[in-house]
């Protein structure tokens, strides 16, 4: 990308949001399970914040006891278990 379209991008808050969620749409189109574990998860969650990340080889155990804050991001292979309740922060 050139330098002048980075530095319009960069001074513009409403185009840099844009082009993240035009990017993360992308990504996600093309990692269809990736994108069914978000939709997932953040149906069935007691509480999931803006831009949590979800790999679709994790698991989440009583999803309804686990609070989620902004920001999060998961790696394969977790496993999250409500049994009791899970609160993770910002």
């Amino acid at each position: 990308m050139d330098d002048s379209i980075r530095q319009r991008v960069r001074q513009s808050p409403n185009l840099l949001r844009t082009v993240r969620a035009s990017r993360h749409a992308l990504h996600l189109a093309f990692h269809p399970a990736k994108a069914w574990a978000a939709i997932r998860y953040r149906l069935t969650l007691k509480h999931c914040g803006r831009g949590v990340d979800f790999e679709s080889r994790m698991l989440i155990r009583n999803p309804g006891r686990v609070s989620i804050g902004d920001g999060c991001s998961f790696s394969s292979y977790v496993i999250l278990d409500g049994h009791d309740s899970i609160s993770i922060g910002n």
